[in-house]
């Protein structure tokens, strides 16, 4: 083989090596997992073949209601965030007072940590001292202030909205 052909394997082999382990291999031991009953608190593994399947789409299980939520979740976050992140994009080109600023307000969400957005969120809408139940109450609206991440009625929504702000705002 020619030199000038097998140089740049070398940067591609480490790479493509480190690839295989920490991904190839991982994933291939987790299907292996998904056949069996293997639990992280016993020693003992035993194979069920599909079971674990029939288990996820049967009926009886909320499993299709939660990939069906991860479903609508990912499809309305997805479309929102791309819709919300274009329109800022063409609105950031044109000429506008203190251009500069805006960009770095919309570039903030990038920048943030999931870790840090889902702390200011938090401290936002908690239901008893957060700064958007405080405005209702404060302006006589008390029926508006709600438990926005407490109740299952709210909770996701109000996630997919700070999913969007995040990644909206952010592609920008």
């Amino acid at each position: 083989m020619n030199k000038k052909k097998l140089y740049p394997l070398w940067f591609a082999g480490g790479a493509l090596i480190i690839y295989t382990v920490l991904f190839v291999v991982p994933s291939i031991i987790g299907i292996g997992y998904s056949f069996t009953n293997w639990s992280a608190y016993t020693d003992e593994i035993k194979f069920v073949g599909l079971d674990n399947f029939k288990a996820i789409f049967s009926a009886d299980e909320n499993y299709t209601k939660i990939i069906g939520n991860t479903l609508q979740f990912t499809f309305v976050t997805t479309v929102l965030k791309n819709v919300i992140g274009l329109a800022l994009a063409v609105l950031l080109t044109k000429s506008i007072k203190l251009l500069n600023l805006h960009r770095g307000i919309m570039f903030m969400p990038s920048v943030l940590s999931t870790l840090i957005i889902g702390m200011v969120f938090t401290s936002i809408l908690d239901p008893a001292s957060g700064i958007v139940n405080s405005f209702f109450r404060f302006i006589g609206l008390d029926g508006l202030a709600l438990p926005w991440l407490t109740s299952p009625k709210y909770a996701f929504g109000t996630v997919m909205g700070v999913d969007i702000w995040r990644g909206g705002v952010g592609i920008s």
